[in-house]
Formats: structure tokens, sequence, C-alpha cells
């Protein structure tokens, strides 16, 4: 009788089914309603690693390559120095010569350019324009009212301007800039004398004495100026943000000086540091290239040779800074090549 009942009542009306109960996880509801701990990003953290690693490795091999330069240069056999000079002296070699610097100035850097977009954004605010507006109408009508009442300096370089022999020179001088611009050798002749740079750099090289680190820092800065522009044309197009030019830009200059002070330091490495070391009974001083200090004893370049003085021999150790290096001698190209 009951399931009559409902057959008519459904018949009657519309069935409605019934909603299903959401089964809540087991580990949900223990927790409390928090949510399951994500996945552990491995791939991220390995990947991280290995950057890190692949950091050190490079700052590794500049501060040997720095010291092996060095060594070479005093005359030490570079194989065998280089396997006792402790990994952290490499690294703070490297680390003081190279990265510090280029951080800080990058840093630097980035800061002074945020400044300047920061009072580039004020420059461009309504009221600032509208003052710049009315600075320049006034420039605008003094400059007139200039003209209209000529000193009586603007009324003589108008008369030398206007004289007979003057306006003839100048007509010769546009003749002979229209017949050298209708040439091909005036305009190879023209563009290179629009281009001071080119000749200054042509006599730069061949003609004018030049040092190894100047021509380094001249590059440098000739790259930082290609670069710079690059980034100031994708900025203008609006393929990058303004903190990320200020990012490129800081980062350039970084790279850049890394990479002069990397070149300087090897064209003209810096002598050794002075070791002077007393030994144990014995009143003679023992004078040297300081190349490492180890648990076995401090390794000291003599003669061309490595040395290494035993600790329980050793008395006291004096080490000093190097002696100056002569500054470079410039010269020109043809006497280099000669």
């Amino acid at each position: 009788m009951p399931i009559l009942a409902i057959l008519r009542r459904g018949s009657d009306s519309c069935w409605i089914h019934p909603r299903p109960t959401r089964i809540r996880d087991f580990r949900v509801s223990m927790a409390d309603g928090a949510p399951t701990p994500k996945p552990i990003p491995w791939p991220a953290i390995w990947s991280a690693a290995g950057g890190i690693a692949g950091a050190a490795g490079l700052v590794y091999l500049i501060g040997a390559a720095i010291e092996a330069v060095r060594l070479n240069h005093a005359g030490l056999p570079v194989d065998h120095a280089i396997g006792v000079i402790p990994r952290s002296t490499l690294f703070a070699l490297a680390a003081n010569a190279l990265f510090i610097p280029a951080i800080v100035t990058g840093a630097a850097l980035f800061l002074f350019v945020t400044g300047l977009q920061r009072a580039g954004d004020k420059l461009l605010h309504p009221e600032a324009v509208e003052k710049r507006a009315a600075a320049r109408t006034r420039r605008t009508e003094r400059r007139v009212e200039r003209r209209q009442n000529p000193s009586l300096v603007s009324r003589a370089m108008r008369r030398i301007w206007s004289f007979g022999p003057v306006a003839a020179t100048r007509l010769r001088l546009s003749r002979a800039w229209s017949w050298a611009w209708a040439t091909r050798a005036g305009r190879v002749l023209i563009w290179l004398l629009l281009r001071p740079l080119v000749i200054l750099a042509i006599l730069y090289v061949f003609v004018l004495p030049w040092t190894v680190g100047a021509l380094i820092v001249s590059a440098g800065v000739f790259i930082q100026l290609s670069g710079q522009t690059r980034i100031t044309h994708k900025r203008t197009n609006l393929e990058i943000t303004r903190r990320t030019e200020a990012l490129l830009i800081g980062g350039l200059v970084a790279l850049a000086l890394s990479g002069e002070t990397l070149a300087q330091q090897i064209t003209r490495p810096e002598p050794l540091a002075l070791a002077s070391v007393t030994l144990v009974g014995h009143p003679r001083l023992l004078t040297g290239e300081f190349v490492a200090n180890t648990p076995e004893g401090l390794y000291v370049g003599a003669h061309h040779s490595l040395l290494l003085i035993p600790e329980r021999l050793i008395d006291q150790v004096a080490i000093s800074n190097a002696r100056p290096r002569k500054p470079e001698t410039a010269r020109t190209l043809l006497d280099r090549i000669q």
C-alpha cells in the first residue's frame, strides 16, 4: 500500500531525486579541515642547487686563473703551486677582485636609474608640464624682443656675416659641400668628417701612444654604450618594464666592470706578496714570494722555485705587500709591430 501511494504521488507531481551526500576525505577530516600539504618541488630545488654549484665553480675557476697568471708572472711552477693553495683563498681572490665591486656598482647604478625614473615621473606631472610650457613661452618672447631690438654686438655680427667676402666664402663652401655630397668619395669623406669618433679611434690606435689598460677600458665603455642603447630601444617599444630596464642597466655595467677587471688582471697581473721567514736557530732572514700557508708549512717562491718550509722550523713570519709595479709604457701600434 505505501508503494502504490508513492507511485500515485509520483504520477501526480514531479519526481525529485534526493541530493547525494558528499563524502569527506578521512585525512581532511582528521586534520580539522586543513588542506593536504603540497608536494615538495624537487625539480626547482635541484635546479637552484645546480645553479649555485655552477656559480661557485665559476668563481673558483676565475680565482684559479688569476692566481695562475700571477704565479706564471713570478716564474714559479703553476701546476704544483695551484695544487697547494687552499680553495678558500681562490674564492676570496675572485670575490674581492671581481664580484664584490661589480655587485656594489650594479646595485648603486640600479638605485640611481630608479631615482631618475621617479624624477622623470615628476617631470611628466601636468603641473610641471604647464610650468615648463610657461617658461618656454617667456623665453620665446624674450628672444623675439632681442631680435626686434638687437644689441650692438648682434648688429656688428650681422654686418660681418653679410659682408661681401664672407658671403662669397659661404657660397663657395655650400657649393663644395653640394658637389662633394653628389659623389661617392665625397659622401665617404663627409661621413668620416661627421664621425669624429672614427677619426679619433684611427689616430689613437695607429699614431698616438696607448696602453693595454686604456684599450680595455675603451672597449668596455663601447660595449656598455651599445648595450644601453639596445635596452633603451626595448624600453621605448614597451617590450620591458622600467624595473627590468634598471636591472638590465645595472647588470650590464656590473658585467662590463668584471670583464675589464679580469682582462686587466690577465694582461697585467699583480705581483705576489712578499714573505720574510726567520727559521729556528738561524738568524738569517729568508725572503721570497708568498704562495700559501697550509698545515704542512709555508710555501714560498724563491729563485723561480717552490719551497716548503715546515711549521716546526719557522720562528717568525712577516708578510708584506709586494713592490708597486711600474706603470705601463704607452706605445703606438707601429712601435709595437716593430
